[in-house]
């Protein structure tokens, strides 16, 4: 009976992915062959000045590996830059340049524009709940990990 329940929670987090963002990158129109992780990556950055490879990894739950090869992607775009730390001079700060910002921007507009004519059919209160509800998942898998 239990695992019913946790393969319905990894098939809800599946669906809301769906909607949330690849639905979006469906109609958004990446450019220089990015992909979605790319989009959310830069979106991380915008949200902070900069981050570590290790923060950005553990933020998009991904491996390290995975974060390099994205954010050579990113680089070789001009959308990102990666600079040594001057804490700590083994650590490189991935942070959006000006290009970057810009489509990062732009990026978060075209998405906040989506996901309102997504919800838009909803009430205020409808949006609180559903609001309620996904904080209170976020917060218990946080718990988990």
């Amino acid at each position: 009976m239990k695992t019913n329940k946790y393969n319905k929670l990894i098939i809800l987090r599946a669906q809301l992915e769906q909607i949330v963002f690849k639905e979006f990158i469906k109609q958004y129109e990446m450019e220089k062959g990015l992909k979605q992780v790319h989009g959310i990556t830069m979106l991380k950055l915008k949200h902070r000045k900069h981050m570590s490879m290790t923060e950005l990894s553990h933020a998009l739950n991904l491996e390290k590996a995975s974060i390099k090869s994205i954010a050579d992607k990113l680089i070789e775009c001009g959308y990102i830059e990666s600079n040594r730390s001057s804490k700590d001079r083994r650590v490189y700060n991935l942070e959006l340049t000006k290009e970057g910002k810009v489509f990062a921007d732009n990026f978060h507009r075209e998405h906040n524009n989506f996901l309102e004519n997504k919800f838009k059919q909803y009430s205020d209160k409808d949006l609180d709940k559903l609001f309620d509800a996904l904080t209170y998942i976020t917060d218990k898998f946080e718990e988990l990990m």
